[in-house]
């Protein structure tokens, strides 16, 4: 399984997230997960800061919540309705950071993101993005990561099951793609104004299995295959 995660950052940003991947090269050592409601990453010795994060999701939170000397950020992507318009239930998507003295010390992820994104496939992300290749100049970042034989891609079904009906779907001889929108909820936005985010996601017709996502929002750029990678000729 291969990934692209491509950012647009500055300076000391770009020198704490070098910092925390470092960190996540040890992964054992700096982070602790917890894996009982949802997925949270708990980082043990934090180095991005609140402005880092404002910066980098270039909006105010949907909420604040805090706890103490606990603050968490809540972020709700509001699904934008199929052309239908009609749909039963919410399929928005949230996370949610958390900070204790001007540090994240935690980023956690909703049930519904785990049902398209699981928990094995998170916690090898995150892995991986310690091992990444950094490219200074383009201030981008690739992942690799090995993709497990045993973990079987989601049919189209189980996607739309999940997610709610797609935007939009589009057909080639041998793929179907659907697109998902979604929409950032934050109280700095002004009137009229939005900030969008988007997911294609990929399935061949042949085997009906999610083999493709390509995502992004602001700057950030997200392009991950769940197909093997072709073996070599011989």
């Amino acid at each position: 399984m291969a990934g692209a995660l491509l950012l647009s950052l500055t300076g000391c940003v770009w020198l704490r997230l070098l910092a925390l991947k470092n960190q996540l090269a040890d992964f054992d050592h700096y982070v602790k997960v917890d894996d009982h409601q949802g997925l949270a990453f708990q980082f043990l010795h934090p180095v991005l800061t609140v402005p880092d994060v404002r910066y980098l999701m270039e909006l105010e939170p949907t909420a604040i919540t805090t706890n103490g000397e606990q603050q968490t950020w809540v972020w709700t992507f509001a699904k934008q309705r199929p052309p239908t318009g009609a749909e039963a239930g919410r399929f928005d998507l949230t996370f949610a950071t958390s900070f204790a003295e001007g540090k994240l010390n935690q980023v956690a992820v909703s049930e519904r993101v785990l049902a398209i994104l699981p928990k094995w496939f998170l916690l090898d992300l995150a892995r991986s993005l310690g091992h990444a290749h950094v490219d200074q100049q383009k201030r981008a970042v690739s992942v690799t990561l090995d993709d497990p034989a045993t973990h079987r891609g989601l049919t189209k079904a189980e996607v739309i099951q999940l997610l709610g009906a797609p935007c939009r779907v589009t057909e080639s001889n041998a793929t179907y793609t659907c697109l998902y929108q979604y929409e950032l909820k934050s109280p700095s936005l002004k009137a009229h104004q939005t900030m969008p985010a988007r997911a294609d996601l990929r399935f061949t017709k042949s085997a009906d299995q999610l083999t493709r996502i390509e995502a992004g929002y602001g700057d950030f750029r997200i392009d991950l295959s769940f197909e093997s990678p072709a073996a070599p000729a011989r």
